[in-house]
C-alpha cells in the first residue's frame, strides 16, 4: 500500500543510512518464519476451500477462494480476528475500473486505496477534491459521476474506521444508488457500519428503492428488526414507503405492537394503515 509523504521520506533517510542493509539479512528469516507459519496452517485448515501458489519473494500471497466463499465476508470475518485480506476486485482484470486511465507503473496498477483525504465537498453541486494514497499520493477533483472518485468514495465507506469520513462520502454517494457497486455500499453500511450516523445516511439514501430491488428491502427490514437504535429503525419505515407484500406488513404490524419506542410504534402503525387498503383491495 502507499504511504504518506513523511513516512517516504523516514523510510529514504533510514535506508540511505546503511541500516536497512544492515537489517535485510535478520528481516529475511523473520519473515520467512512467519510465511512458513502461515501456509502450514492453510494447508491444515483450509485446503478445501482455498487454492495458492506459495510466492518465492515479496509479502504477500493470492489466493484464490472456492466458488462458495463470499470474498467480502471473509473480508470482514478476517478484519474481526485482525488479519488483513483484500478482496480480487481490487486488482487489474477484476473487472474494475482502474484508478485513472493507465497506472505509470505496472506495480500501481494493482494497489488498494489508503490515507483518504476530503478537501471539499458540496453535495448539493455533487464536486468533490479528495486526495489518497496509492504508491504515491493522488489528487482528484471532480464529481461522483466520475468513476475514479467513485470508487474512492465507495471504499471509503465499505473500509475506512474514521466515522467522519464515512459519513462525508455518504453524502456525495447519495445521489448514485444507481451504480451497482454504490448501492452494494450502501446496503452493508445499513447492515454493518457500527456508527448509528451513517446507517441513517445510508437509509436516506435507499429510500424508493426497496420495491424494486429484494438486496435493498432485506437489508431495510433487517434494520428494522435488529438495529437497537430507535432514530435508524424509524428511518428504515420511512425507507419502506412505497413499498407493498405480506412480508413487510407483518414486520410493520409486529413493530406497531411491540416496538419498546413509542414514535417506532406510531411510525409504523400509521404506514400499516397506509398499506392495508390496497392490501385489502386485492
Amino acid at each position: 500500500q502507499g504511504q504518506p509523504p513523511f513516512m517516504q521520506r523516514l523510510i529514504y533517510n533510514y535506508a540511505a543510512s546503511g541500516r536497512l542493509d544492515e537489517a535485510i539479512p535478520k528481516l529475511g528469516p523473520f519473515y520467512k518464519h512467519k510465511s512458513d507459519v502461515m501456509f502450514n496452517e492453510l494447508r491444515e485448515r483450509a485446503s478445501s476451500l482455498l487454492r495458492w501458489r506459495e510466492p518465492t519473494g515479496g509479502f504477500f500471497a493470492w489466493l484464490e477462494l472456492d466458488e462458495h466463499v463470499d470474498p467480502e465476508l471473509l473480508q470482514q470475518t478476517t478484519r474481526e480476528e485482525g488479519v488483513q485480506i483484500v478482496v480480487g476486485r481490487a486488482f487489474p482484470g477484476s473487472g474494475m475500473s482502474s484508478l485513472g486511465p493507465r497506472p505509470d507503473t505496472a506495480s500501481e496498477a494493482g494497489t488498494t486505496i489508503a490515507n483518504v483525504d476530503f478537501h471539499e465537498t458540496d453535495p448539493l453541486s455533487d464536486r468533490i477534491s479528495l486526495t489518497y494514497d496509492t504508491l504515491r499520493r493522488t489528487s482528484l477533483s471532480g464529481t461522483a459521476g466520475d468513476p475514479r472518485i467513485r470508487r474512492v468514495l465507495v471504499d471509503t465507506v465499505r473500509d475506512s474506521r474514521n466515522a467522519g469520513l464515512r459519513l462525508l462520502a455518504l453524502d456525495v454517494l447519495r445521489g448514485h444508488v444507481d451504480d451497482r457497486e454504490v448501492r452494494a455500499a450502501l446496503v452493508r453500511a445499513v447492515r454493518d457500519d457500527d456508527n448509528a450516523g451513517a446507517r441513517l445516511k445510508a437509509l436516506e439514501a435507499l429510500r424508493g428503492r426497496a420495491a424494486d430491488d429484494p438486496e435493498v428491502r432485506g437489508a431495510i427490514v433487517e434494520a428494522l428488526v435488529k438495529d437497537t437504535n430507535p432514530g435508524v429503525r424509524v428511518r428504515a419505515i420511512d425507507a419502506l414507503q412505497g413499498t407493498r407484500g405480506p412480508e413487510t406488513l407483518a414486520v410493520l404490524k409486529r413493530l406497531a405492537d411491540q416496538d419498546p419506542n413509542e414514535y417506532v410504534r406510531l411510525r409504523s402503525a400509521a404506514l400499516v394503515s397506509e398499506m392495508l387498503p390496497q392490501e385489502s383491495a386485492r
